[in-house]
């Protein structure tokens, strides 16, 4: 029997796709900011809070408000607020040394952005969602003052906006989750044209722009399709104001306008997945059958059961001619696949905690990947006959990708799922 934990609600933009520790890194970059902000202030971390604050009085008494010094003493004392829990006159004392970073070393220097990233955590800690989003932008115009538009070096903070974009959809900041995902799309565009340009080519780049592109497309195409989810006046407020209109008035028109524009800029970014796997065959065969299993995922997402089918099957027919192992075929193709949220190859699950309201499940899967034969064996809270049926309501309306064998899909019985439903 299978296990899966599926999660309905709030997924961060590094579950929906994890790259190896090293990326994660290099377009996540607060904690080296911190670090080396430690190693600036090292010789000061030792002093208490009432020592930074007397040094604090004391330089504003004899240089002024704006003295170099004074900056980085503000800094320390924030260090020592935020390490206390104090996020509020945390991040008062980095917003002053912020101000006199931009004053004595001009508003496009990129010695603020070491102060930027620790407003950024205190926003975070707070969960001042438009604070965040307005000092994410900033954090974006101060790179681009001082690199050209098609400079690698923005590739990280490009794809680290774009994922808070993504991130402020799954919160539904502003009540414009489809809006933060046009956001988010059109910053994946920028990554994919610099990454497309690098001089020797940056395949990795560009492979996990191009699968950031197909998810938010995914999203957008399933959000604005159904009426119960996104209103006619919700889609219009997302796509006008973002250079993208349309040439009909008639709701349905104007929903089949935008989904389709969607549906096939997903379709296009994984095919274009493809094309760079196929040129690097032999060694990117497993990547190349990964990335057909989520093409089949996208159109099975999306309704489109037939041409997922093909996909699959195309899948596990060039990993089989391939001669590839039965643990690399089972990976893809041993059990049922949930299709609740679309996840590119290495996205990670949600970790479950211990307090969350789920529902424990055991059903089948057929060839089709509907559910059948749904049991809920338990629930948290307890005892809750409401819990019971919106689990079983949950569970029936979530699409699987079924198990194969032989490279046809095959029924699978006994599939166990905890589903974890959005506090």
């Amino acid at each position: 029997m299978q296990c899966f934990a599926l999660v309905c609600g709030l997924i961060y933009s590094s579950s929906i796709f994890a790259a190896d520790k090293e990326n994660q890194q290099i377009h996540h970059p607060d904690a080296a900011a911190q670090v080396q902000l430690s190693d600036d202030l090292s010789t000061d971390r030792q002093r208490s809070l009432v020592e930074y604050q007397a040094l604090v009085s004391q330089l504003e008494s004899e240089q002024g408000a704006y003295a170099n010094q004074l900056g980085e003493a503000l800094l320390g004392m924030g260090l020592i607020y935020r390490s206390q829990g104090n996020h509020q006159l945390a991040l008062d004392a980095f917003k002053r040394a912020l101000q006199i970073s931009r004053i004595n070393e001009g508003l496009h220097n990129l010695n603020q952005i070491k102060i930027l990233e620790l407003i950024i955590e205190s926003n975070t800690a707070q969960q001042a969602w438009h604070d965040l989003g307005e000092n994410y932008h900033y954090l974006y115009w101060v790179n681009r003052r001082n690199y050209a538009d098609d400079d690698a070096r923005l590739l990280p903070i490009i794809e680290r906006i774009g994922l808070w974009h993504v991130d402020a959809y799954h919160l539904d900041i502003d009540g414009s989750s489809v809006g933060h995902l046009v956001k988010a799309d059109d910053l994946f565009d920028k990554a994919i044209d610099i990454a497309a340009n690098i001089d020797g080519g940056d395949n990795e780049q560009l492979i996990r722009s191009l699968y950031y592109t197909a998810v938010i497309n995914y999203h957008i195409a399933s959000d604005i399709i159904d009426k119960f989810k996104t209103s006619h006046r919700d889609i219009r407020e997302a796509m006008i104001p973002n250079q993208r209109p349309t040439p009909y008035v008639n709701e349905i028109a104007v929903r089949l306008f935008y989904f389709n524009q969607s549906y096939f800029k997903g379709k296009r970014a994984i095919q274009r997945i493809l094309d760079i796997h196929a040129g690097n065959h032999p060694a990117s065969v497993i990547e190349h059958a990964q990335a057909l299993v989520f093409f089949g995922d996208y159109f099975l997402a999306l309704r489109r059961k037939w041409v997922a089918m093909k996909r699959y099957e195309q899948a596990y027919n060039m990993l089989v001619d391939n001669g590839a192992s039965i643990e690399d075929i089972n990976k893809l193709f041993g059990e049922p696949v949930p299709l609740k949220t679309l996840t590119p190859p290495g996205g990670d699950e949600l970790n479950i905690g211990q307090n969350n309201t789920y529902v424990d499940a055991v059903f089948d899967v057929p060839s089709n990947g509907w559910p059948s034969n749904i049991k809920i064996t338990e629930s948290n809270p307890q005892h809750n006959p409401d819990m019971f049926k919106r689990g079983k309501l949950a569970i029936a309306g979530t699409h699987y990708r079924p198990r194969f064998e032989g490279g046809k899909p095959v029924l699978t019985s006994g599939v166990k799922l905890r589903y974890v439903f959005k506090q």
